[in-house]
Protein backbone atom coordinates (compact mmCIF):
# COMPACT_ATOMS: atom_id res chain seq x y z
CA UNK A 1 0.00 0.00 0.00
CA UNK A 2 1.43 3.41 -0.96
CA UNK A 3 0.28 7.00 -1.23
CA UNK A 4 1.45 10.07 -3.10
CA UNK A 5 1.25 13.09 -0.82
CA UNK A 6 1.87 16.79 -1.37
CA UNK A 7 3.87 18.92 1.07
CA UNK A 8 4.68 22.45 -0.03
CA UNK A 9 5.47 22.31 -3.75
CA UNK A 10 6.84 18.77 -3.60
CA UNK A 11 5.22 15.36 -3.97
CA UNK A 12 6.40 12.20 -2.20
CA UNK A 13 5.58 8.53 -2.70
CA UNK A 14 5.31 7.09 0.83
CA UNK A 15 4.63 3.82 2.63
CA UNK A 16 4.13 3.21 6.33
CA UNK A 17 7.50 3.46 8.07
CA UNK A 18 9.19 5.79 5.54
CA UNK A 19 11.30 8.81 6.53
CA UNK A 20 11.01 11.92 4.36
CA UNK A 21 12.66 15.35 4.35
CA UNK A 22 9.91 17.76 3.42
CA UNK A 23 9.76 21.57 3.22
CA UNK A 24 9.54 23.35 6.58
CA UNK A 25 6.32 22.74 8.57
CA UNK A 26 5.21 25.19 11.28
CA UNK A 27 4.66 22.52 13.93
CA UNK A 28 6.75 21.53 16.93
CA UNK A 29 8.81 18.39 17.39
CA UNK A 30 6.76 15.32 18.30
CA UNK A 31 3.50 16.57 16.74
CA UNK A 32 1.41 14.27 14.56
CA UNK A 33 0.47 15.70 11.18
CA UNK A 34 -2.17 14.61 8.67
CA UNK A 35 -0.95 15.04 5.10
CA UNK A 36 -3.18 15.65 2.04
CA UNK A 37 -3.24 12.69 -0.39
CA UNK A 38 -3.04 13.17 -4.17
CA UNK A 39 -3.07 9.51 -5.19
CA UNK A 40 -3.39 6.18 -3.43
CA UNK A 41 -2.58 2.69 -4.61
CA UNK A 42 -2.07 -0.95 -3.83
CA UNK A 43 0.19 -3.35 -5.73
CA UNK A 44 1.20 -0.66 -8.27
CA UNK A 45 -2.43 0.14 -9.15
CA UNK A 46 -3.91 3.56 -8.44
CA UNK A 47 -7.36 3.98 -6.85
CA UNK A 48 -10.12 6.09 -8.33
CA UNK A 49 -10.59 9.78 -7.48
CA UNK A 50 -13.85 9.13 -5.61
CA UNK A 51 -12.00 6.92 -3.12
CA UNK A 52 -9.32 9.56 -2.37
CA UNK A 53 -11.61 11.53 -0.05
CA UNK A 54 -11.58 8.67 2.44
CA UNK A 55 -7.79 8.12 2.43
CA UNK A 56 -5.55 9.62 5.09
CA UNK A 57 -1.83 9.71 5.81
CA UNK A 58 -0.53 10.51 9.30
CA UNK A 59 3.08 11.38 10.08
CA UNK A 60 5.20 12.20 13.13
CA UNK A 61 7.38 15.31 13.03
CA UNK A 62 10.86 14.23 14.12
CA UNK A 63 12.93 17.43 13.86
CA UNK A 64 13.64 20.60 11.93
CA UNK A 65 16.90 21.15 10.11
CA UNK A 66 18.64 22.65 7.13
CA UNK A 67 19.13 21.13 3.68
CA UNK A 68 22.47 21.07 1.86
CA UNK A 69 23.86 24.45 0.84
CA UNK A 70 22.90 25.69 -2.60
CA UNK A 71 25.55 27.89 -4.26
CA UNK A 72 24.39 30.70 -6.56
CA UNK A 73 27.17 31.95 -8.87
CA UNK A 74 26.66 34.91 -11.21
CA UNK A 75 29.14 35.96 -13.86
CA UNK A 76 29.25 38.34 -16.81
CA UNK A 77 32.10 37.44 -19.10
CA UNK A 78 34.79 39.98 -19.97
CA UNK A 79 33.36 42.48 -17.45
CA UNK A 80 35.02 41.30 -14.24
CA UNK A 81 31.63 40.72 -12.65
CA UNK A 82 31.50 37.64 -10.39
CA UNK A 83 29.21 37.08 -7.38
CA UNK A 84 28.89 34.02 -5.21
CA UNK A 85 26.09 33.53 -2.71
CA UNK A 86 24.63 30.52 -1.00
CA UNK A 87 21.68 29.58 1.16
CA UNK A 88 20.29 26.61 3.04
CA UNK A 89 16.60 25.80 2.85
CA UNK A 90 14.74 24.87 6.07
CA UNK A 91 13.42 21.29 6.07
CA UNK A 92 11.40 19.05 8.37
CA UNK A 93 12.04 15.34 8.88
CA UNK A 94 8.88 13.24 9.05
CA UNK A 95 8.19 9.58 9.84
CA UNK A 96 5.10 8.16 8.11
CA UNK A 97 3.06 6.33 10.77
CA UNK A 98 -0.30 5.38 9.22
CA UNK A 99 -1.94 4.97 5.83
CA UNK A 100 -5.74 4.71 5.90
CA UNK A 101 -7.20 3.37 2.66
CA UNK A 102 -10.68 4.06 1.37
CA UNK A 103 -11.72 0.43 2.02
CA UNK A 104 -10.95 0.86 5.73
CA UNK A 105 -7.58 -0.90 5.63
CA UNK A 106 -4.90 0.59 7.88
CA UNK A 107 -1.14 0.21 7.48
CA UNK A 108 0.54 1.21 10.78
CA UNK A 109 4.05 1.55 12.19
CA UNK A 110 4.83 2.48 15.79
CA UNK A 111 7.67 4.88 16.52
CA UNK A 112 8.87 6.59 19.70
CA UNK A 113 11.08 9.66 19.80
CA UNK A 114 14.49 8.99 21.33
CA UNK A 115 15.20 10.85 24.55
CA UNK A 116 18.04 10.63 27.06
CA UNK A 117 17.29 8.21 29.84
CA UNK A 118 17.95 9.07 33.48
CA UNK A 119 20.77 6.51 33.72
CA UNK A 120 22.84 8.19 31.00
CA UNK A 121 22.26 11.61 32.57
CA UNK A 122 23.49 10.30 35.96
CA UNK A 123 26.56 8.70 34.35
CA UNK A 124 27.53 11.96 32.66
CA UNK A 125 27.24 13.83 35.98
CA UNK A 126 29.43 11.23 37.71
CA UNK A 127 32.08 11.51 34.99
CA UNK A 128 32.13 15.31 35.33
CA UNK A 129 32.59 15.09 39.11
CA UNK A 130 35.44 12.57 38.72
CA UNK A 131 37.19 14.89 36.27
CA UNK A 132 36.84 17.77 38.72
CA UNK A 133 38.48 15.71 41.48
CA UNK A 134 41.36 14.81 39.16
CA UNK A 135 42.00 18.46 38.35
CA UNK A 136 42.54 19.61 41.97
CA UNK A 137 46.02 18.08 42.45
CA UNK A 138 47.24 19.66 39.20
CA UNK A 139 46.16 23.09 40.52
CA UNK A 140 48.26 22.51 43.66
CA UNK A 141 51.30 21.76 41.50
CA UNK A 142 50.73 24.95 39.56
CA UNK A 143 50.51 26.93 42.79
CA UNK A 144 53.84 25.53 44.00
CA UNK A 145 55.53 26.45 40.72
CA UNK A 146 53.98 29.91 41.01
CA UNK A 147 55.49 30.31 44.46
CA UNK A 148 58.93 29.41 43.06
CA UNK A 149 58.55 32.05 40.37
CA UNK A 150 57.59 34.67 42.95
CA UNK A 151 60.72 33.88 44.98
CA UNK A 152 62.95 34.23 41.92
CA UNK A 153 61.35 37.60 41.12
CA UNK A 154 62.05 38.86 44.66
CA UNK A 155 65.70 37.90 44.42
CA UNK A 156 66.04 39.51 41.01
CA UNK A 157 64.44 42.70 42.35
CA UNK A 158 66.83 42.81 45.29
CA UNK A 159 69.79 42.35 42.92
CA UNK A 160 68.63 45.14 40.69
CA UNK A 161 68.22 47.48 43.68
CA UNK A 162 71.77 46.65 44.79
CA UNK A 163 73.20 47.42 41.36
CA UNK A 164 71.39 50.78 41.31
CA UNK A 165 72.81 51.71 44.72
CA UNK A 166 76.32 50.79 43.58
CA UNK A 167 76.01 52.89 40.44
CA UNK A 168 74.83 55.86 42.55
CA UNK A 169 77.83 55.50 44.87
CA UNK A 170 80.29 55.35 41.99
CA UNK A 171 78.69 58.43 40.44
CA UNK A 172 79.11 60.39 43.70
CA UNK A 173 82.78 59.43 43.95
CA UNK A 174 83.44 60.62 40.40
CA UNK A 175 81.93 63.80 40.66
Amino acid sequence: MFAIVKLGNQQFKVKAGDFIRAPFQKKSQGDKISIPVIAFGENDKLCEDSQLKKTKVKALLLRHGLAKKVIVFKKKRRKGYRRTKGHRQKVTELKILELHSSSGEVSKVEYKLKTKSKKTAVKSKVKKSVKAVDKKPSKVKKASTQAKLDKSKKTSKSKSVKTVKKSVKTAKKRG
